[in-house]
């Protein structure tokens, strides 16, 4: 069972995730839009390695990863 401490990261990072998805772009252009992007990724990283979410499988992730 996962303690209140954890929930309350895991509850941070998916509330930054969601914030951060509405300005990152699949294509950015601009300094700004690469740095929402790589922000972006980190925490979806994050949050997939920490809390495992659903819909990624690892062979899609090592297939991306190299």
């Amino acid at each position: 069972m996962a303690s209140k401490k954890k929930r309350n990261i895991e509850k941070c990072l998916r509330a930054a995730l969601e914030k951060i998805s509405k300005k990152a772009v699949r294509e950015p252009r601009t300094a700004r839009e690469v740095a929402d992007r790589l922000l972006w990724e980190r925490l979806r990283i994050i949050i997939w390695r920490r809390y495992e979410i659903r819909g990624f499988d690892q062979e899609t992730v090592s297939r991306v990863q190299g």
